[in-house]
């Protein structure tokens, strides 16, 4: 969905890898072309001082070579009163989710898909973006045995509802391959 932008095979985070390094970024440390920056960007011009509500994301707006590095999560709130989901659920990915992940992941809950410290690490960048009304924007370096050395950036957007303070996750997730002319 939304443009397999790929050729070539790669390869995805349901094979063997490592975590060789992990960091918290900021959009500015980031190349202009990375998705990450580029949402990250349209995501400041929404939000005046806070949250932006969901209501202002149109997925026209957000740069075309950006689409198929997103996917939406649907909170879960398990009480009626609760101020913060449970959980959030897959239900929309881009075409470079999908080739990142190697698999598909709508109707999975966000996290349940990684390598159990990775998800660890997005859980807790997760609660820290409902906490803190920001962005997270991060960077993992993964190891891999038959393929050159990969740096996934992650951007954690949460976007606020009309009767819920969040409404939407939006995670948008880049692939470059640390071989790559910067």
């Amino acid at each position: 969905m939304y443009g397999l932008q790929f050729e070539a095979p790669v390869p995805n985070l349901n094979e063997g890898w490592a975590r060789a390094d992990y960091a918290r970024v900021s959009a500015d440390t980031l190349d202009r072309d990375n998705p990450v920056r580029q949402f990250d960007g349209y995501y400041g011009s929404l939000a005046a001082g806070g949250r932006p509500r969901w209501d202002q994301f149109d997925i026209c707006s957000v740069p075309s070579d950006v689409v198929a590095h997103i996917a939406l999560g649907r909170p879960t709130y398990m009480a009626a009163t609760s101020p913060r989901p449970d959980h959030f659920v897959y239900t929309l990915e881009g075409g470079a989710v999908r080739a990142l992940l190697g698999t598909s992941v709508l109707g999975q809950k966000v996290g349940h898909v990684l390598h159990h410290r990775l998800t660890v690490t997005l859980h807790a960048e997760i609660a820290e973006a409902m906490d803190s009304g920001q962005a997270i924007l991060s960077r993992t370096d993964i190891a891999k045995s038959d393929w050159p050395a990969m740096e996934i950036t992650r951007g954690l957007f949460l976007f606020a509802g009309v009767e819920r303070p969040i409404d939407r996750l939006v995670m948008v997730l880049s692939r470059r391959y640390a071989t790559d002319p910067s």
